[in-house]
């Protein structure tokens, strides 16, 4: 009825190689936020952002 932990990210990602993954999430974040007003497909658009969001809040969660 929900997802699990998020064992792909402590399973195969070291503390480091999670911070620089969350620093390119950032990035690519607000690459598709700046594309957002071009594409006309808003609802996917809007699936991404969220996707981003869920792993980056999965990333805060999860000590350093």
């Amino acid at each position: 009825d929900h997802a699990g932990p998020p064992v792909y990210l402590t399973r195969r990602l070291k503390p480091a190689q999670r911070a620089a993954y969350a620093g390119e999430l950032a990035e690519i974040a607000e690459g598709f936020r700046k594309l957002s007003s071009d594409v006309p497909e808003k609802k996917r658009i809007a699936k991404i952002l969220q996707c981003i969001a869920n792993v980056r809040a999965d990333l805060r969660s999860m000590p350093a």
